[in-house]
């Protein structure tokens, strides 16, 4: 034996044989009393020469009588210890605790010996003991939220957690581990208000500054956790790879592919297998529109773990693009000038590669409007239907430029014969992250009442936009159409949107903008359409996304603003309201449900308003 174990041994002998006068009353006396007189003076012998071999087998013949008292389960503990027998005295702990399960001490105690050896189980039994029988006290509530989350056991763990930081709330530590397992249960606005009590306390805490980057991150706040990945870095953060993960894949989420493939590829080189570097850039790939190259991405991903819930929804997302779906949609909207519009479309579509797509499609209005009022048909009814049927394709020019062609007839049941060809081509370019151009041209029916449509008025729409981005806090839309009508009327129209993501929330996306309208007509024609010298709109657009779950949401938009004409002699009230559910957005079957109010401006009433509502249904196979 090592003089360290002999010097051991003696110190214990010492305390198990101390008088019982030099105790402390309470527990550890009883338990000398009730456990010396049961132990026959041969082992006692055996103690005293330090014979510990012999001991522990003289103690397992007391221990196979029954009933065993808990302190002779202690004191075997005890002689298993001196031995360096880890396992078996953290055993016997236990079992000296379970006999006595009123001794809250002893159940930590045994709690302890037992996490260490890995009986994560036992080990919270042991000390769920020591909390029933000493209920609050904070170290039994600290061992018990890190024996929890060790267990998973996550609800456990936050409740033993909050309880300590409403206690000792000063604890920046302690507000990140209630954070983290907040996060894991996924109670993200929860989680984020704890890590920022923590950076509260202590500002440059590297680890609470990457938590919140990827909790900002998961609220969709991309903008936010750039920043604090920035005072992460500034901060002395020395996960290299975590920091480029992190930002890779925030650049990616908030649509700059080129930012987060610049951070990921060259973090890549050094880190070939980090899967959230994997992550950020297969996310990227596909907002980039490199397809193929995003499910090679995907393919490494999953070879690391294909059914984590993360990875499910990457390939989701990467995969639905490429999946050939069917289509329907039917909508209706009644307004102030009594005109009806009921339609119906179905699209049949297929992906021929890398998402490039062709489609066919049909639709069927039904529009109407009372007799005498100014917007029926010009043979006096007040009914009219027009079909369409179509074909479009979608294809990629490259890794940046997107285009949309449609070719199809349109057919009103006014007259013998007065089928249209209806067409439309758009281009839209992805010049840089910042900045998006799109050109487009369409020809269709201006199907906006009966009388437009039996006077077979035509539109044929030229229009130029602009998207600019320069953080993912700000969007502007400006957007520019001249639009030429087959009865010799024009029209120029300039729409201006600025938009600001105002709050990020787990369950809740707030944005708020100011949006302007400007247009004009040349000619003031009685064809059954509003067509001003001009008109001006200005609205305060509010949104918000109420997220319900994975790819479940409803987005409500509340728009009041004002809004004049020049026969106007001021601005008058203006705006729309609509709530839109997405159900199934990530899924096989998508169902989108929209209903909307607007006011507006109408040549035939002063209280102009459009009520409308639909649904939408997908199938993807």
């Amino acid at each position: 034996m090592s003089i360290i174990k002999r010097i051991m041994a003696t110190l214990l002998v010492a305390v198990i044989l101390l008088p019982a006068a030099l105790l402390p009353a309470g527990g550890a006396e009883a338990r000398m009393q009730r456990t010396v007189p049961l132990i026959p003076e041969d082992i006692l012998r055996l103690e005293m020469e330090q014979r510990w071999d012999e001991a522990e087998v003289a103690y397992r013949s007391l221990l196979a009588q029954k009933p065993v008292p808990g302190a002779l389960w202690l004191r075997y503990s005890d002689i298993l210890a001196i031995q360096g027998k880890t396992r078996e005295a953290a055993i016997a702990l236990a079992r000296a605790a379970g006999a006595d399960p009123d001794d809250h001490k002893l159940a930590a105690r045994a709690s302890s010996a037992n996490a260490q050896i890995g009986r994560a189980e036992v080990a919270m039994k042991l000390i769920e003991t020591a909390l029933a029988a000493a209920p609050g006290t904070l170290d039994y509530l600290d061992r018990h939220a890190r024996l929890a989350t060790w267990s998973s056991d996550y609800h456990a763990a936050a409740d033993s957690l909050g309880q300590l930081v409403a206690n000792r709330p000063g604890e920046a530590e302690l507000h990140l581990r209630y954070g983290r397992v907040l996060a894991w249960l996924g109670r993200i606005d929860a989680a984020t208000r704890e890590t920022r009590r923590t950076l509260a306390l202590q500002p440059d805490m590297p680890e609470a500054l990457l938590d919140y980057a990827r909790l900002l991150s998961w609220q969709g706040n991309h903008k936010a956790a750039l920043a604090s990945l920035e005072d992460y870095q500034r901060a002395g953060g020395h996960d290299a790879a975590a920091y480029a993960g992190e930002k890779a894949l925030n650049l990616a989420w908030a649509d700059r592919p080129d930012a987060s493939l610049a951070v990921s590829g060259p973090a890549l080189v050094t880190n070939p297998v980090d899967r959230r570097l994997l992550y950020g850039q297969a996310v990227a790939l596909e907002r980039a529109h490199r397809h193929a190259e995003a499910d090679a991405r995907l393919a490494e991903i999953e070879r690391q773990g294909a059914d984590q819930p993360d990875v499910v929804l990457l390939r989701r997302l990467l995969t639905l693009p490429d999946a050939p779906y069917v289509s329907g949609d039917i909508s209706a909207s009644t307004d102030g000038d009594n005109i009806d519009i009921l339609s119906m479309k179905a699209l049949a579509s297929y992906a021929l590669r890398d998402d490039n797509r062709i489609a066919i499609g049909g639709a069927y209005a039904f529009v109407s409007a009372p007799t005498g009022g100014g917007l029926d048909r010009i043979d006096g009814g007040e009914n009219i239907k027009i079909k369409r049927i179509w074909a479009e394709a979608r294809f990629d020019v490259g890794a940046r430029t997107v285009v949309t062609a449609k070719l199809g007839l349109g057919d009103t049941d006014f007259g013998a014969s007065n089928s249209k060809a209806i067409y439309e081509l758009e281009i839209s370019h992805r010049a840089s992250d910042a900045l998006t151009l799109t050109l487009g041209h369409a020809r269709d029916f201006h199907a906006v009442s009966p009388r437009a449509l039996s006077l077979g008025v035509m539109r044929s729409d030229t229009s130029a936009g602009i998207r600019f981005s320069p953080d993912p806090g700000w969007t502007l839309d400006l957007s520019a159409r001249y639009s030429d009508f087959s009865d010799g009327n024009s029209a120029t129209q300039v729409d201006l949107t600025v938009r600001r993501a105002l709050l990020r929330r787990a369950s809740l996306n707030v944005d708020i903008g100011l949006s302007g309208t400007w247009y004009g007509y040349d000619q003031d024609l009685d064809n059954g359409y509003y067509d001003p010298a001009f008109y001006q709109r200005y609205l305060v657009p509010l949104s918000l996304y109420l997220k319900l779950g994975d790819g479940d949401g409803i987005s409500l938009v509340f728009a009041p603003g004002v809004q004049r004409d020049r026969k106007m002699s001021g601005f008058a009230f203006s705006g729309h309201t609509y709530a839109e559910g997405t159900f199934g957005l990530y899924k096989k079957w998508m169902l989108k449900s929209r209903v909307g109010l607007s006011v507006g401006a109408s040549d035939y009433t002063d209280d102009y308003w459009v009520v409308s509502g639909g649904l939408y249904l997908m199938r993807r196979f």
